[in-house]
């Protein structure tokens, strides 16, 4: 990721953008803000996407239609920010005249024509990386709700995906054309598709840049539609789903465990922790593949991911009978099944890298990579 900064300059040609703005019960500031994109540059094409607003934004958008430049689509119930999106994406695919990107821009005001225009140039010198207006957090006026919201989604990508951003929740996105095709079969309909595209670009190994925007929350941005709770939870879904995952993984592997163990301690096998270990391992992680294969990563063509997952499972497996094998019996700090509790977590975090990383990471061939590298 490179933060880029520079003064707007005059564009080469507008038209090699489309501007993409989806709106929910949107107010005049949305007018405003065409009619000043349009004023700096006439040539620009501009679709708005109506996402199933109320009776009261009616004449907000048939003012945008008086533009020549604008298109207006429209949901007749609301949809969601990422279905927004993806009908924009999916008409502009089907324009004779191919742009090279599009940028993403809220309708709420939050976003200055000239941060605009200077992401836009940012790309057409770039064309085959992802642009991202970056606001900075360090204001004392920043709503607390966007303040610990960026914080918590930077902390998240960070560990879980490597992708080192400073604004992981802004709306201002500068995409190739290339990218849109894929981007309209992505799942997530509301604000978690906009997180979901920030990892299928991190694992299409796309340079992402920054542009430093003006930070703009007008009224503590009561007007986003953004629900703390339900979106915070589609957003962190892939990890609540593998979480889930490995915990259903983790008490049949715990009970398994227990169960092989009251066996095996009557008879005179040794090591008998540590084939208890594997015996379990071996019920629970035909489980864990299957729930994660499908359910988790979705990646249900991923190549040799079995192959990989049960190396992975068999390296783990060992790692962790050995582990409470020797701090059970050698150290004696606890019982085997707090001990395996402990070794478990820790290796449960360093499994979810690996299998996103490498068991479920999805090939990409020549011909389906579109940007440089």
């Amino acid at each position: 990721m490179q933060m880029l900064n520079r003064e707007v300059k005059l564009l080469p040609s507008t038209s090699k953008v489309i501007v993409v703005i989806p709106a929910y019960d949107p107010d005049h500031k949305l007018c405003e803000l065409i009619d000043r994109l349009l004023y700096k540059a006439p040539t620009l094409s501009i679709v708005v996407v109506n996402d199933g607003s109320n009776e009261k934004a009616t004449s907000i958008f048939k003012k945008i239609e008086a533009f020549p430049q604008c298109t207006v689509l429209t949901h007749e119930t609301n949809l969601g920010k990422g279905k927004a999106l993806k009908t924009a994406f999916t008409s502009i695919m089907s324009y004779s005249k191919k742009p090279l990107g599009i940028i993403t821009v809220d309708a709420d005001g939050q976003h200055k024509p000239n941060d605009i225009f200077q992401c836009i140039y940012a790309f057409l010198e770039q064309p085959h990386t992802l642009v991202l207006g970056a606001r900075h957090f360090s204001r004392k006026d920043i709503p607390l709700r966007s303040l610990y919201g960026n914080y918590l989604t930077k902390i998240f990508l960070r560990v879980l995906y490597d992708i080192r951003l400073t604004d992981t929740q802004t709306g201002l996105r500068v995409i190739p054309y290339s990218s849109l095709a894929p981007l309209t079969k992505l799942p997530g309909n509301r604000y978690e598709y906009e997180m979901d595209m920030l990892m299928y670009f991190k694992k299409e190994e796309m340079q992402i840049n920054e542009v430093p925007i003006a930070t703009i929350y007008i009224d503590s941005n009561k007007s986003s539609h953004f629900n703390p709770l339900i979106d915070s939870i589609k957003i962190y879904s892939i990890f609540f789903k593998y979480g889930f995952s490995s915990l259903f993984s983790f008490l049949i592997d715990l009970s398994a465990f227990s169960l092989f163990l009251y066996f095996l301690r009557k008879t005179s096998l040794p090591s008998q922790i540590f084939f208890a270990t594997i015996f379990a391992r071996i019920i629970s992680s035909l489980f864990n593949y299957f729930t994660n294969k499908i359910f988790v990563f979705s990646e249900k063509e991923a190549k040799n991911s079995m192959i990989k997952y049960f190396l992975l499972a068999l390296v783990q497996m060992f790692i962790s009978g050995f582990l409470v094998e020797f701090i059970s019996t050698e150290i004696n700090l606890g019982i085997p099944i707090s001990i395996k509790i402990l070794v478990d977590f820790i290796l449960f975090i360093i499994s979810f890298q690996i299998q996103r990383l490498w068991v479920f990471r999805k090939q990409v061939s020549k011909g389906e990579n579109h940007h440089e590298k």
